[in-house]
């Protein structure tokens, strides 16, 4: 754990634009990967949150580290067995059942 003291607290616009650089990310980008790709935020407050500096920083770096490896929605999908009729099987015309 950092040193919480020395530790600068960031807001959305700053976390945004921390992990898109000239072309900031989108806020929901960033509540949509909280906790998995991006840092949970911390409470100070009613309706207030903040980033640790620190915390982005190790998820930027882990995201770096991470972009030789295939991740899970960046793998290629399998094959799909072969396509399967749905619904009940097709019903002869009453002319092909008399004889």
């Amino acid at each position: 754990m950092s040193n919480i003291a020395t530790d600068d607290l960031l807001d959305i616009k700053e976390v945004c634009a921390f992990f898109g650089g000239t072309k900031p990310l989108y806020p929901s980008t960033i509540w949509r990967g909280g906790g998995v790709r991006f840092p949970k935020p911390v409470n100070i407050g009613p309706n207030t949150v903040r980033w640790l500096r620190s915390e982005c920083e190790a998820a930027l770096q882990k995201l770096i580290e991470q972009r030789g490896s295939p991740q899970k929605h960046g793998a290629p999908k399998p094959a799909l067995p072969e396509k399967r009729s749905r619904g009940r099987p097709h019903r002869r015309a009453s002319s092909e059942l008399q004889t």
